[in-house]
């Protein structure tokens, strides 16, 4: 069976949680729980900001969610500050984006294991807003 239920938001919260309960045929339950953040429209903010695998071995993807579209650059370094390398900038629409990094340098060298820093970058006409993540390399 199918159904749907519509929500209308009328309130001023940061913050929905919705918690489902269905049966299926067999009354078999299930529960889940959605949870929605809700901003104001004019509001830029980058929010989510993941990497997995970490620890990685060849490849790791960077995710994220930005509140308008905006581009998005990740420097990564090392423990000493020392910058290692720069993912090109790109440009997301507002919403779910991803990265992907090789675990390279700027030559195009594999770096060694260890721990590292990144630092994303969301740049929107004159705003900035960066969040910075650990991220480890075992090969």
């Amino acid at each position: 069976r199918t159904g749907a239920y519509i929500f209308t938001p009328n309130f001023d919260f940061d913050e929905v949680n919705i918690r489902l309960k269905v049966w299926d045929n067999a009354n078999n339950p299930s529960e889940a729980q959605i949870r929605l953040d809700v901003t104001k429209l004019d509001r830029f903010d980058l929010k989510n900001v993941y990497n997995f695998p970490n620890p990685f071995n060849h490849k790791t993807q960077f995710t994220f969610e930005i509140t308008q579209s905006a581009e998005i650059t990740i420097d990564i370094y090392t423990l000493s500050g020392l910058k290692v390398n720069t993912i090109s900038p790109e440009y997301f629409d507002e919403g779910y984006g991803i990265i992907d990094w090789d675990g390279s340098d700027k030559f195009g060298q594999i770096l060694s294991n260890g721990v590292y820093l990144f630092q994303m970058t969301a740049s929107k006409d004159r705003q900035k807003i960066n969040f910075t993540g650990r991220i480890a390399i075992i090969r």
